[in-house]
């Protein structure tokens, strides 16, 4: 889903630091809901595998299936907090003068923030698409500078603004 805007510096593109800041906070809480929420169900998890008692025999696979849950949460949790020590770390005071890591790149159809693999949110009534420096997308816009073009699938994007 992208969001269609003109290209002129209207009210509506411009941004500015404030608006990183807030942006940076939202991705800090947005990951601290989903801390939270790996948290609960690695318990629940566990609270399953206790209830459930004393391994049956060595192939018990329900008590295996909910261990092997609790390890694919444990990882989610530790990339969670990876994300959390990356976005906090993030200078948003910093404007930039070609995209890297920490950039809000501001164009004529979206706005993309080069941070971590969040995905695509939906953050004062617009779409950003919140990614890390290890996507494909970040290949394509890369060093770029104000008033470049880039390409992504198959679709030209006119910068207008990085912050």
């Amino acid at each position: 889903m992208e969001l269609e805007l003109p290209i002129d510096s209207t009210s509506k593109t411009r941004k500015d630091l404030a608006f990183k800041q807030r942006l940076v906070n939202y991705c800090i809480e947005h990951q601290l809901q989903s801390l939270e929420t790996i948290q609960l169900a690695m318990h629940d998890a566990e609270q399953e595998a206790a209830a459930y008692g004393c391994p049956k025999d060595r192939y018990d696979g329900f008590r295996n299936q909910q261990i092997r849950k609790r390890n694919m949460l444990s990882k989610q949790l530790e990339q969670t907090e990876v994300n959390l020590r990356i976005l906090r770390s993030i200078d948003y005071h910093r404007t930039s003068k070609s995209v890297s890591h920490g950039t809000l790149v501001v164009t004529d159809q979206s706005f993309f923030f080069v941070a971590v693999g969040i995905g695509m949110i939906r953050f004062e009534e617009l779409d950003v698409a919140v990614f890390s420096t290890q996507v494909p997308v970040y290949l394509a816009l890369k060093e770029k500078k104000d008033g470049e073009i880039f390409s992504l699938n198959g679709k030209n994007y006119t910068i207008l603004q990085l912050i």
